[in-house]
């Protein structure tokens, strides 16, 4: 398992041009919140939203979170296809919830700005993983009663 996790995990040092493809990503989504929210606007890497702005860097992306669920999919023992679900509705699911997360960090910044730091450092660099492990334990759960335990052995 641990092996499956650092391969995918190194993908980004092997092709750099992920880190910058999951930043633009991101900031074109958050971009789009202009449909919703009047006054979002966008200067290279940083979203502005009434007064407020946040940069966003490849630590502000769900690729690190995306890769180490992926990793561990494809570690565990399910068949190709529920791999292949999981890595897709897994990867759509940690995208939305870090789209939310940045949201919410520019909320907490523009209307509480004293508790930022800690919002980020503290509250969300704990949700994140934690979300990653809720997802791969609910897709695990699901594989698991979806096929006998000597049918997983088998594989």
């Amino acid at each position: 398992m641990l092996f499956a996790i650092a391969a995918v995990w190194s993908l980004p040092v092997l092709f750099p041009q992920l880190e910058h493809a999951s930043v633009e990503l991101t900031l074109r989504s958050l971009t789009l919140l202009r449909l919703a929210i009047a006054g979002v606007l966008r200067f290279d890497d940083v979203i502005a939203f009434d007064g407020t702005s946040i940069r966003i860097a490849s630590e502000c992306t769900s690729l690190q979170s995306t890769l180490l669920f992926v990793g561990a999919v494809l570690a565990y023992p399910a068949p190709w296809r529920a791999k292949l679900l999981a890595g897709v509705l897994g990867t759509a699911a940690l995208w939305l919830c870090n789209i939310l997360r940045i949201c919410a960090l520019v909320a907490v910044l523009r209307w509480a700005p004293q508790v930022f730091d800690p919002v980020h450092v503290y509250l969300w660099q704990s949700v994140t993983p934690l979300t990653v492990m809720g997802l791969f334990v609910l897709w695990a759960r699901r594989v698991a009663r979806a096929r006998p335990l000597a049918s997983v052995e088998a594989t």
